[in-house]
C-alpha cells in the first residue's frame, strides 16, 4: 500500500521521457505558427510574426516538460547550458560581422568588386571563386569570414559580369568549406570536426 502511494506522488519522481506525441505536438504547433504568419504577413512574417511564433512554442515545449516532471530550474539550465555551447560561435559572427561591415565602408569590398571585374574572365569565374575562397579558407581557418568577406565582393563580381549569383554562392561556399576544413590554423572550427 505504501508502494501505491509513493509512485503517485509524482513531486518526487524522476522525469519521464516524452511519448512521441509529446514530442510531435509543440512541432505541430510551430508548423502552424510558422505557416499561419506566412500566410497572413507574407514576406514581412520575418520582421516579427515568426519569433513570436517560435516564443509561443517555447511555451508550450516548457509546458510539456513540466507535464513530464522537469522542474523549471532544470529546464532554465538545459537553455543556459545550451546557450554556452553557441556562445563561442556568437561572437564569431559579432567580429566578422563588424569586419565585414567596416571593409564595406572603408572601400575594400567596393575595390575588390573593382579589380576584381577587370582580372577574372567570365570564362572561369565560377571555378576562379571556389579556389579563390578554398585558398584563403585554408589560410584562416574560417569558413564564416571567407565567405562573409570574400563572398560578398565575389556575389558582387558575378552581378557585374551578368553571372548566375547561385552558382557563383555555391562556388563561395564550397570552396571557404572545403579551405576551413583542410585548414591546419589554430583557429577554432565554427562546428565540432568529426
Amino acid at each position: 500500500m505504501t508502494q501505491t502511494s509513493s509512485s503517485h506522488s509524482g513531486s518526487n519522481s524522476e522525469p519521464r521521457t516524452p511519448s512521441l506525441g509529446d514530442a510531435l505536438i509543440p512541432l505541430g504547433i510551430l508548423i502552424a505558427l510558422l505557416s499561419l504568419s506566412v500566410y497572413f504577413y507574407g514576406a514581412d512574417s520575418s520582421y516579427g510574426p515568426n519569433q513570436i511564433a517560435l516564443l509561443l512554442c517555447a511555451g508550450v515545449v516548457a509546458l510539456m516538460g513540466m507535464k513530464n516532471g522537469h522542474s523549471w530550474s532544470d529546464m532554465e539550465g538545459g537553455m543556459l547550458h545550451g546557450i554556452s555551447l553557441v556562445f563561442g560561435a556568437i561572437l564569431i559572427l559579432l567580429a566578422v560581422g563588424a569586419l565585414i561591415g567596416s571593409w564595406i565602408l572603408a572601400g575594400t569590398v567596393p575595390s575588390m568588386i573593382y579589380f576584381g571585374v577587370q582580372i577574372l574572365s567570365p570564362q572561369w569565374f565560377y571555378a576562379a571563386s571556389c579556389v579563390i575562397c578554398a585558398i584563403v579558407g585554408l589560410s584562416i581557418g574560417s569558413s564564416w569570414t571567407t565567405a562573409g568577406t570574400l563572398g560578398v565582393a565575389l556575389m558582387g563580381i558575378a552581378g557585374a559580369l551578368g553571372l548566375d549569383p547561385a552558382i557563383t554562392a555555391g562556388a563561395v561556399i564550397s570552396g571557404a568549406y572545403f579551405g576551413d576544413k583542410m585548414s591546419p590554423s589554430p583557429i577554432p572550427p565554427m562546428w565540432p570536426r568529426r
